[in-house]
């Protein structure tokens, strides 16, 4: 979608594809730039708009962001905006001129991943990631009670250090994580 900022009248324009992706009707928005931040999620709202100021109050013409809107369905959805600071003969912001990319569907394995380091960050079991050939990967804390050694003394190393007296052991870990299974 298109948006455009009136510096001087503090107006936002939308164009109709903006109102489909923030589930906003032409009818409902006011175009003040307090609604337009009453879209974006709470968590994201105070670095959006020091973003927006440095970028306009600052002499680069264009800036870029990413942030999570709130749909009135109560539908969370990401959004990468660019924006092009237009400025006056006196090097003053006049307007902003941008455009808005729906990138949910790129973020979600973010998320997805995100979500998965937490569980992984809060479990009581020690969980370990191996690469194919073996290395160390991953290590959480609960790993750390278990065996000893830090994550950093951990990660990129052999699982050799947790099993020396098991050469056999640690090929048949080996083989498994090779081959695409899960051990406990």
């Amino acid at each position: 979608g298109v948006w455009e900022h009136d510096i001087a009248t503090d107006e936002v324009t939308w164009s109709d594809t903006m109102h489909r992706l923030f589930g906003s009707s032409t009818e409902q928005f006011s175009g003040t730039p307090d609604e337009v931040l009453s879209f974006v999620h709470p968590d994201d709202r105070a670095a959006l708009h020091e973003g927006y100021q440095a970028a306009v109050i600052g002499d680069g013409d264009v800036f870029e962001q990413e942030f999570r809107i709130v749909r009135p369905d109560c539908e969370v959805r990401w959004v990468h905006r660019r924006g092009q600071v237009r400025r006056g003969p006196d090097g003053r912001a006049k307007s902003v001129l941008g455009v808005a990319l729906d990138i949910t569907e790129r973020k979600a394995p973010e998320d997805a991943n995100a979500r998965l380091a937490a569980i992984a960050l809060a479990a009581d079991d020690a969980i370990v990631g191996l690469a194919a050939d073996g290395t160390i990967l991953a290590w959480n804390p609960a790993a750390e009670r278990m065996f000893g050694y830090s994550a950093a003394e951990a990660i990129g190393q052999s699982p050799r250090m947790l099993y020396p007296e098991s050469e056999a052991e640690v090929e048949a870990i080996a083989r498994r994580v090779r081959g695409g299974e899960h051990g406990r």
